[in-house]
């Protein structure tokens, strides 16, 4: 059978199990939402329905002569040593959360699936054999390692823009990351961040930003240290020291590296810089030539933020050659010239504590807006109407969305956003198609201070 049917009859198995099938009745169905490619060819027959009695499992010698050394691996690393024991020795009954986790070796190795149905006691006969491979388009299904701190929740394959994700996890403040994953949630790369980028002083994880270079190199910023550009070895190639910096770095066409300023920012900082590759700030610009007076004078931020003046948080070169910034605290968002001139200003009452805009190819703006509750927005900057908007809801854990991060749009129309606890693809319609949890839960008892995600960039298939 193809994998159509295997993929149908999975979904099925942990249903029937989520009500009640197996020995473990209670536990919870896996959110795992598997789809098959597209051009699948249909199954020759209707397969079989389950049956609802707990069928005898095969001898173990016969399961482990049907499954490839390949396929026991994968199993023993999605389940790890004591479940894989547990299962091959016991022949335990199926459990709906054990076989959502062994769900990416059905899809890697669909020709043995049957194998994997009979090590978890369930008798599906040849129901379960497939023959059709899976494409690895665009890198998908680029095998890493499982990481127990994260997890893919939801993965429509005819509906993502598929790829790879490059993110910085925060979440164990002793063991700061930037890590690459798969659309099935494995680590393909990792990068720990290495404490003496820091020079002895305390880590801060929070508003680190990163971005794949055209090189093939990864640049990111340490807020209150500097940049880095590190290749896929680890190695830095190019740092840039700069007390003040923070939230948002860009490499620029020509060389160049903007950055900006806005963690504790004063009235004499210059809240966006541009330097060279020889260490030589080329251009910057500061708020106080244009916003030292009423309203945005006094914004001390006691009330509202006591760690910066505008809290800039995001800095984008136009192709017109203009800058967008980001004044967060100003309620607005900014576009200056060459000059450092202010030729327009935007947002005005629509933004509440925005985060990362980025200019549409239609001239609209995206934008993660920090208003009650949280939500994304595409808005037109002329007229401030607000074309798009998009509020999360997860499950009712606001902590572990709020506050929003980034969105960035995809060649697709999809858009990625990352909040503190998850990463999420949705389409304009409104559809989740792919989420990445933060599965820690003593970080996620901490809250967000610090912590969790903050930025990530999906790296498709013809992506440098």
């Amino acid at each position: 059978m193809k994998l159509t049917v295997v993929l149908t009859i999975v979904a099925s198995i942990l249903f029937a199990v989520a009500c009640g099938g197996g020995k473990d009745a209670d536990a919870p169905a896996v959110a795992v939402k598997a789809i098959a490619p597209t051009d699948a060819p249909e199954p020759t027959s209707a397969p079989n329905p389950v049956s609802s009695q707990s069928p005898t499992p095969p001898p173990i010698s016969m399961v482990l002569d049907t499954v490839s050394p390949e396929l026991l691996s994968c199993v023993k690393t999605a389940l790890g040593d004591e479940q894989y024991d547990a299962i091959i020795t016991g022949r335990q009954d199926a459990v709906a959360e054990q076989l959502g986790l062994v769900l990416p070796c059905i899809l890697q190795y669909p020709q043995e699936s049957n194998a994997i149905m009979e090590m978890f006691g369930l008798d599906m006969g040849t129901i379960m054999a497939a023959s059709t491979p899976i494409p690895d388009t665009a890198g998908q299904l680029t095998r890493g390692k499982l990481d127990p701190a994260i997890e893919v929740k939801v993965f429509d394959r005819e509906k993502v823009w598929p790829g790879t994700t490059l993110l910085n996890d925060n979440h164990d403040e002793d063991w700061p990351r930037i890590i690459e994953v798969n659309m099935l949630g494995e680590v393909v790369w990792e990068y720990v961040i290495s404490k003496d980028l820091w020079d002895g002083e305390p880590f801060r994880a929070m508003d680190k930003d990163v971005e794949l270079l055209a090189n093939g190199n990864i640049l990111f910023g340490l807020p209150r240290r500097g940049i880095f550009e590190i290749n896929r070895d680890g190695e830095v190639v190019w740092s840039h020291l700069d007390e003040k910096i923070s939230h948002d770095v860009d490499r620029l066409p020509n060389g160049n590296t903007l950055y900006n300023f806005g963690a504790g920012d004063t009235l004499e900082d210059a809240q966006v810089k541009e330097v060279s590759p020889e260490g030589e700030i080329v251009w910057e610009w500061s708020a106080k030539e244009y916003f030292n007076s009423e309203p945005y004078l006094n914004i001390t931020l006691e009330d509202t933020d006591p760690n910066g003046w505008t809290h800039n948080n995001a800095v984008e070169r136009l192709d017109n050659g203009n800058t967008l910034i980001s004044p967060r605290n100003f309620g607005i968002l900014v576009e200056v010239d060459p000059s450092g001139a202010v030729v327009r200003t935007m947002g005005e009452g629509l933004l509440t504590l925005a985060h990362e805009p980025e200019l549409l190819p239609n001239g609209n703006i995206l934008v993660a807006n920090h208003d009650k509750p949280p939500s994304i927005i595409e808005f037109n900057p002329d007229t401030n109407e607000v074309v798009w908007r998009h509020t999360p809801v997860f499950r009712g854990k606001a902590r572990f969305i709020s506050p929003l991060r980034d969105a960035d749009q995809l060649p697709n129309g999809n858009v990625l956003i990352t909040g503190y606890g998850v990463i999420y693809e949705v389409t304009r319609d409104g559809e989740i198609v792919w989420e990445l949890v933060l599965t820690d839960k003593e970080t996620a008892m901490k809250g967000w201070h610090n912590l969790g995600f903050y930025k990530s960039q999906r790296i498709g298939i013809d992506s440098n």
